[in-house]
């Protein structure tokens, strides 16, 4: 498969210390036939969006370090929409495969901390006609449930542990953006969607209810983070409709930030008390620190302007991912951590295996 301008994804595996550097980014123009018509070098991922000349080209990048090592992709040509850890059995990843095409919502595993995959339904995408899978999670309960939300083709289910996948046909939104399920009761599970909100199962996914919260409704719900601390503390981040927050698993919600001009992109805990979220507000981004638990929430500089899509802690150390870099805050101060990186912009951070696991939008894993 060829790629036009944006890198489809590819993952890297690779380890190499906190001083790496980027070299060169060499770009391999192609034509019809595969065949290389030229090679460019560039010296950042600015400098290659900003060349005019690759407009709509065809071309391939390879990643080259100060060291003059080739950063060798896997996965080729695959763009990493949604990736999460089996609650089981650590080693296993599942991933959701966006493409520019119907059909290219497919899914995969792998069992070996992401450093080989295997597609899941038979290789099959999960409808002809969608291209992207915004989530995919394995229930805590059984690893044979697997749930799979598409953009605009609903939401997917699995019961022979991604064998195959059936469309839950009378789930009530085409959007599906997160997949909770309650941390003690096997039956509850929790979806975001657009334009519908908060959408909650009872009897573990036979049927589904759109909820109806009274007091500051919302329907417009980017995506659900939970709480690693208390798992019936949810987060729904909404696009102009502010932060929510429920202490009991969605039975009650409240608002807990404003945004009518904003969408609520990120958020992640430092500690149990101290919380950090980010906004979109027009082209630039926002980032506010709570220290009361999640329920008021203070801005902190931003010096990049840079949109934040998700925070992560591992040890002591709190990660931020943006459309530029990934960053690291500490003591409220953003600071560019300048990795090198496949692709400047993440898409979502993990931990596995005590590493920070780096999904980019556009080429690929990082584990550092």
């Amino acid at each position: 498969m060829k790629k036009i301008f944006t890198l489809v994804s590819f993952f890297i595996t690779l380890h190499i210390g906190a001083q790496e550097t980027l070299s060169s980014i060499k770009i391999i123009l192609k034509d019809s036939s595969n065949n290389v018509i030229s090679i460019k070098k560039h010296s950042n991922w600015n400098a290659v969006f900003s060349d005019s000349s690759l407009a709509g080209k065809e071309f391939d990048a390879v990643i080259i370090d100060s060291l003059g090592r080739t950063i060798k992709p896997i996965l080729q040509n695959k763009i990493i929409r949604s990736i999460s850890k089996d609650a089981h059995n650590e080693k296993v990843l599942y991933a959701g495969i966006k493409g520019a095409n119907s059909g290219d919502a497919k899914v995969m595993k792998s069992e070996d901390f992401g450093n080989s995959w295997v597609f899941l339904n038979g290789g099959n995408p999960l409808s002809e006609k969608a291209e992207d899978v915004q989530e995919i999670v394995a229930s805590p309960y059984t690893n044979k449930l697997i749930f799979a939300g598409t953009w605009k083709h609903g939401l997917y289910k699995s019961t022979d542990a991604g064998k195959t996948f059936e469309k839950v046909v009378n789930f009530p939104s085409s959007d599906v953006r997160s997949i909770i399920f309650h941390p003690k009761n096997d039956q509850e599970i929790l979806v975001a969607t657009i334009p519908h909100g908060i959408v909650k199962s009872s009897d573990g996914g036979n049927s589904w209810e759109i909820q109806n919260y009274q007091e500051d409704p919302f329907k417009i719900v980017w995506k659900m983070e939970q709480s690693p601390y208390d798992a019936h503390e949810i987060y729904a981040l909404c696009i102009r409709q502010g932060l929510h927050k429920t202490t009991d698993f969605g039975s009650t919600w409240k608002k807990v930030a404003e945004g009518e001009n904003a969408v609520f992109y990120g958020l992640g805990w430092l500690n149990k008390n101290v919380l950090y979220c980010s906004t979109i507000d027009g082209q630039s981004g926002n980032i506010f620190m709570s220290n009361d638990g999640g329920d008021t929430f203070t801005e902190i500089e931003n010096p990049e302007k840079d949109i934040i899509s998700d925070f992560l802690k591992i040890d002591k150390t709190l990660y931020a991912s943006g459309q530029k870099n990934l960053y690291i805050i500490k003591n409220n101060k953003v600071k560019n951590t300048n990795y090198l990186l496949p692709f400047p912009t993440i898409s979502h951070l993990l931990e596995v295996k005590g590493k920070l696991l780096i999904a980019t939008w556009g080429n690929g894993i990082r584990i550092l």
